[in-house]
């Protein structure tokens, strides 16, 4: 058994190329899960080692419960969050420091009350207020009134399997001023069936100067952990893995994209990150998504977020997409991307939900895509690179914008020589 990169406590197994069986431990816990021949290679282990028997299909794995569905499992604390009880209004900050460590335990099933969590880890015994009694105990009786919600993990299509990630940022919100971050990691397939990979909100560790910098920060760190997830899974599957990247921020969006430029300069660091990831195809697709469809919403403000609501009750991860790039795997050329706008204004929301069947059936089985014929804008670079230019108007820029990035310039100048 081999143990995967991003965490020392799994372990997968590999025969006749393909995976068999997948073990994850933690302090004396085990999770087995695999073949019929991987289930006799770990029975050999209750040979040297005192264990209890073994359960399926209903079992508890470090503190949370693991129940079989019809088309998959889910993952709750239903029993832990019976026990929860609410405080006092002139409660002290030692008990709302007791009692804010069972909201952090609840993390592990319920990603919608992360960034209350989180929020209420933020308060010190000098910061502490009333207020936030009364959040606490808001908090309570949500997760009361919503108990049924839970992680639910389907049956997905093993063909067309992808990684989605949602990432969001709410900035200056906290009580010192610093940003709120977010974001949700899933694995999908063709029919938008979603299982949550990770999902976190905390608070930035460095100061955003902009709406901008908050966004950019919590992207690069869903990239992060996104990009661990995919090698991981390419590891264990044995094959590709695309990436797909989702930001409610037009301004990233285009930044990433089109290679405009922000006068920040401290956002270079990741802002490059980000671009070479696009530019190498580590990240297939990036897409731009309105705030009230992303479910990263939900990871850095504490109000009701549908989309991540309607996540945890269907497993379905169907959120409507302003606008996304699709880009053919065969070239290296930047020219070669092709941009889906929403509407003949280019800026504005689309009334109809992206179908990302069109996207995914266009894979082929390795994870790359064929020309995909949705609304396609071409590029022209001639040999006098003087007429750059777009059609179906996607993108109004001139020739010397176009021109001023250097990597487009090499490019063209490469193509030109050959």
């Amino acid at each position: 058994m081999k143990p995967v990169a991003s965490e020392i406590s799994l372990f997968f197994r590999r025969a006749r190329r393909q995976v068999t069986g997948i073990l994850a431990s933690h302090v004396d816990d085990t999770l087995v899960c695999g073949d019929n021949s991987f289930s006799e290679i770990t029975k050999k282990t209750r040979e040297k080692f005192e264990v209890k028997s073994r359960e399926y299909d209903k079992m508890r794995f470090s503190g949370v419960y693991i129940d079989k569905i019809h088309d998959g499992y889910e993952i709750h604390q239903w029993a832990y969050i019976d026990r929860l009880k609410k405080l006092l209004r002139d409660a002290a900050f030692t008990q709302l420091r007791r009692s804010r460590a069972q909201l952090s335990w609840l993390v592990h099933s319920r990603p919608d009350i992360c960034v209350t969590a989180s929020k209420l880890a933020q308060v010190t015994e000098k910061t502490f207020e009333r207020k936030h009694v009364n959040r606490f105990n808001t908090a309570v009786t949500y997760l009361v009134e919503s108990r049924d919600l839970s992680l639910q993990m389907r049956k997905l299509d093993m063909g067309s399997l992808h990684v989605r990630a949602y990432a969001d940022a709410s900035f200056a919100t906290n009580h010192n001023l610093t940003s709120q971050l977010g974001y949700i990691v899933l694995l999908c397939d063709k029919y938008d069936n979603a299982s949550k990979l990770h999902y976190a909100s905390y608070k930035s560790r460095r100061v955003a100067r902009s709406v901008l910098g908050a966004e950019t920060y919590a992207f690069a760190d869903a990239y992060d952990f996104a990009y661990c997830a995919k090698r991981d899974l390419e590891n264990i599957l044995g094959r590709r893995v695309p990436l797909e990247m989702y930001t409610d921020s037009k301004g990233l969006f285009d930044v990433i994209t089109k290679w405009s430029q922000r006068q920040e300069r401290r956002l270079m660091i990741d802002l490059q990150a980000v671009r070479d990831a696009y530019n190498s195809h580590e990240i297939s697709n990036v897409g731009f998504i309105r705030g009230p469809n992303n479910p990263a919403e939900g990871m850095t403000k504490p109000l009701k977020c549908d989309p991540l609501n309607r996540l945890l009750r269907t497993g379905r991860a169907d959120f409507t997409v302003d606008q996304w790039v699709i880009r053919s795997f065969n070239s290296n050329l930047e020219s070669d991307c092709t941009e889906i706008p929403s509407n003949s204004d280019h800026q504005q929301s689309t009334d109809r939900p992206v179908n990302h069947n069109q996207m995914i059936s266009a894979r082929t089985q390795d994870g790359c895509y064929d020309q995909c014929n949705i609304y396609y804008s071409s590029i022209a670079l001639h040999h006098d690179l003087c007429n750059v230019h777009y059609e179906h108007n996607i993108v109004q820029s001139s020739m010397h914008q176009a021109i001023k990035s250097e990597s487009v310039y090499r490019q063209a100048v490469a193509i030109t020589r050959s």
